[in-house]
């Protein structure tokens, strides 16, 4: 999930939009720095337009006057600090309103029980999607919601434990095959 479909939604999506925002956020900082970032480096590495830092933002090159589309990655636990991204209207370099959405992208899903918190994600930010990734947890919070509480409400997808090769091997396929 985090060096895969993440790296290749966030920056397809980037691409496709011109000006657009990418808001990744995980329960722990180290799902970020040593599983994310390292694969979007190694993507960008050829490209080098594209600016990325070790203070967790990207930076698109500029398409037909609009700015950038940017990706910026973070952990809290403060709703108040997940506040503030939301989509936005560009005038194009021909004065052609152009509209650049807002995905925010929760990883490890599951360690987000605060309501406020996925509030502020959900409706204070507004984005255009949000895309909540994570293996089962407990019976809580609204990544466990979106597939029991709220499924007819969201499109939901669901992956078996036989399609995410590291839960395939030692003691975790040993505990699954009991």
């Amino acid at each position: 999930k985090t060096s895969m479909v993440l790296p290749a939604l966030g920056l397809a999506w980037m691409a496709a939009f011109p000006g657009s925002q990418v808001v990744s956020t995980s329960g722990v900082e180290r799902q970020i720095k040593k599983q994310l970032w390292p694969v979007l480096r190694s993507i960008l590495a050829p490209y080098p337009r594209w600016q990325i830092t070790e203070d967790l933002h990207i930076k698109a090159p500029s398409v037909r006057g609009i700015p950038g589309s940017e990706w910026e990655a973070f952990t809290t636990k403060d709703p108040a600090y997940a506040e503030g991204f939301h989509p936005r209207w560009y005038l194009d370099e021909n004065r052609v309103p152009v509209y650049a959405p807002l995905l925010i992208i929760v990883d490890e899903a599951k360690t987000f029980n605060d309501p406020e918190l996925m509030f502020a994600f959900e409706k204070r930010c507004d984005p255009d999607v949000l895309l909540m990734v994570s293996t089962p947890g407990e019976d809580v919070g609204a990544f466990y919601d979106a597939f029991h509480k709220n499924k007819k409400a969201l499109k939901t997808f669901e992956v078996g434990w036989r399609d995410c090769p590291h839960l395939c091997r030692g003691v975790k396929l040993e505990k699954r095959l009991e």
